[in-house]
C-alpha cells in the first residue's frame, strides 16, 4: 500500500498496528500493509469496528494486534492475535463499575474474553468483500485469473493488466 495511506492507518489506529515496528522474527506487520491502496477504505472500516469494540466493550471484547494484512489469491488477508486485558486494566475498568466478574481470575476463566467470533466473523467478511473491490482504485470489481495471477479489479485496470500495465 502506499505509505502515505499506509501511515495514516498506523496513525489512527496504534493499538491495531502496535506490531508494525517489531522484527520480523516476531511479526509480518514488520513488512507494512502488503495490499494495494484500492482497499485502504475497506482497511479504515475494519479498523474502525475492530477499534470502537476494543474501547467501548473492552470488558467483553479481547484487545486486537494485526500481525499481517496482505493480499493473496486477488483478495485480502488480514491476520491478527488478541489478547485478554491486563490485571491493570480490568482494574481500571472494574472501577468504573463496568460489568465484570468479581476478580481478575474469575475474568479469564469467564465468556467475557470470548469475542472472538464476532472478531473473526467481521474480519472474514473484509475479506469476503475485497473480492468486489478492485485492489487498485477501489470502485467495484471481481476476482479474476490473469497469466496465472489471481487480481481482484474493475474493467479499467483489468484491461490494463492485460495489456502488461498496472
Amino acid at each position: 500500500m502506499d505509505k502515505k495511506l499506509q501511515d495514516k492507518l498506523f496513525k489512527k489506529y496504534p493499538e491495531l498496528f502496535r506490531q508494525k515496528n517489531l522484527s520480523m522474527r516476531e511479526t509480518c506487520m514488520c513488512w507494512g500493509l502488503s495490499c494495494s491502496a484500492g482497499w485502504y477504505t475497506l482497511l479504515d472500516n475494519l479498523c474502525s469496528w475492530l477499534n470502537w469494540n476494543m474501547k467501548n466493550n473492552s470488558h467483553m471484547f479481547p484487545q486486537v494486534e494485526f500481525t499481517q494484512i496482505k493480499e493473496k489469491f486477488g483478495t485480502l488477508r488480514a491476520y491478527y492475535t488478541t489478547r485478554a486485558l491486563t490485571e491493570d486494566e480490568y482494574n481500571k475498568l472494574k472501577k468504573k463499575e463496568v460489568f465484570l466478574p468479581k476478580t481478575y481470575k474469575e475474568y479469564l476463566k469467564s465468556d467475557l474474553i470470548r469475542g472472538g467470533e464476532e472478531i473473526s466473523g467481521v474480519v472474514s467478511f473484509a475479506e469476503h468483500l475485497s473480492g468486489t473491490i478492485c485492489e487498485i482504485c477501489g470502485l467495484p470489481g471481481k476476482t479474476i485469473e490473469i497469466n496465472k495471477w489471481w487480481h481482484t479489479v474493475c474493467s479499467k485496470h483489468e484491461k490494463e493488466i492485460r495489456n502488461g500495465r498496472k
